[in-house]
């Protein structure tokens, strides 16, 4: 309880977070804030808009939460 997952970016972009696999949320901006459904495995993709196209930027490592 009470945890939160959290990204920031010094350049707006995309950020995805994929719990397990699949996409639970994408926000473009500079900072992300995610409340975690439960257990499982959480990764964190940030995309940068370079000439009107995503381009992607960072692909972390998972954070497993039991």
């Amino acid at each position: 309880p009470g945890t939160r997952l959290h990204a920031w970016s010094p350049l707006p972009c995309r950020f995805t977070i994929l719990k397990d696999g699949k996409q639970v949320q994408q926000v473009e901006g500079r900072a992300l804030e995610e409340t975690p459904t439960g257990p499982g495995k959480y990764r964190v993709e940030v995309e940068l808009k370079i000439r009107d196209e995503w381009t992607p930027w960072i692909y972390a490592n998972p954070l497993e939460l039991k």
